[in-house]
């Protein structure tokens, strides 16, 4: 979606009107475990600095590619437009009406494009985040665990900003009960495993 690599039938439907509204939804699954390297004097072991690293790498790539679909949902679908009207514009250009109409569904995608994100980061409370963080990335986690994590994914989602603008863009009608609330979602966790 930010290069012209885009899928041709995808970004075909976009510039026929056949797709008029987009939804985002980018997930954060990264995890930060526990590390002791900032409490000790002892120079750390190899393994910990390339597990460091690593995990430093993937939270720029994270960071680097929400920015960039950020950009793509402001920028990109609004300068294909223009470029498109100009060429509509030439004098003798065939197809200009055509060409209008693409750079008219170009810009309507772009003021029905909805992101959302569901980070860790978005935890207010320092406690819950730091547990939510410290769930490891693993095929084994815990009934809670597990409970945990779909009931913040669900609180995350929530309180988004854009997440009603996203219902409305979907025509998703009114939830017959509330979602959970991050608080909800951090007592989940917090709840000895039984």
């Amino acid at each position: 979606m930010t290069s012209d690599d885009v899928d041709p039938p995808f970004k075909q439907n976009i510039l026929s009107g056949k797709i008029k509204k987009i939804v985002f939804v980018m997930i954060n699954a990264r995890s930060f475990a526990p590390s002791d390297l900032d409490n000790t004097q002892a120079t750390p072991s190899a393994l910990s600095m390339l597990t460091a690293s690593i995990g430093s790498s993937i939270d720029r790539a994270t960071f680097s590619t929400s920015e960039r679909i950020r950009s793509l949902l402001t920028e990109r679908f609004r300068g294909m437009a223009a470029d498109i009207e100009r060429e509509a514009n030439r004098p003798g250009r065939p197809m200009a009406d055509v060409l209008r109409t693409y750079a008219a569904n170009l810009r309507t995608a772009a003021g029905n494009t909805q992101f959302i994100t569901v980070d860790f980061d978005a935890i207010a409370d320092p406690r819950c985040r730091t547990a939510y963080h410290s769930i490891q990335t693993s095929w084994a986690l815990s009934d809670n665990q597990l409970d945990g994590l779909n009931a913040m994914g669900e609180a995350l989602l929530a309180q988004d900003p854009s997440f009603p603008a996203a219902m409305r863009a979907v025509n998703a009608q009114p939830l017959v009960q509330p979602l959970t609330t991050v608080p909800q979602a951090c007592a989940v966790l917090a709840k000895p495993a039984g």
